[in-house]
């Protein structure tokens, strides 16, 4: 039963859908059985996989499906989180990313130095008059 109800606790705290009330209801059941019973009904179980959970008798049994089954949950949600987390940190780091550009931009432009590829092009297009060219070279530029 500690078994069932320590994993049963981390499921609620990893998946949003379950409410808390669920894990301090299960905390106050002392029968097995219905603690079983009432964990298998919480959880996003399959069809059969509940369906047999509950028409296990033998209690001891039960609880022992019943942990294998809050393993397998615990692995998918735990991969949910371990990927919701990745994603959040790309988001947060993209985020972060532009931010200092788009400060960049503003703290050039205040200096008076402009966009960078602005000002290179500025100046190419400089040496290019400075340069004597004949004016064929001169058409195309």
């Amino acid at each position: 039963m500690r078994s069932a109800l320590d994993q049963f606790e981390r499921c609620v705290q990893l998946d949003r859908s379950i409410p808390e009330e669920a894990h301090l209801f299960a905390l106050n059941i002392s029968e097995p059985g219905w603690l079983a019973d009432m964990i298998a009904t919480s959880l996003s179980f399959t069809y059969e996989a509940k369906k047999t959970l509950l028409l296990t008798r033998d209690v001891k049994v039960r609880l022992q499906q019943l942990n294998n089954l809050l393993a397998q949950e615990l692995d998918v949600l735990e991969l949910e989180d371990e990927i919701h987390a990745r994603v959040q940190n790309e988001v947060d780091k993209s985020q972060r990313e532009f931010y200092l550009r788009e400060q960049m931009k503003q703290i050039q432009n205040e200096l008076g130095e402009g966009d960078i590829f602005t000002r290179d092009s500025v100046d190419l297009k400089k040496k290019v008059e400075a340069a004597n060219l004949p004016p064929e070279a001169k058409a195309v530029t």
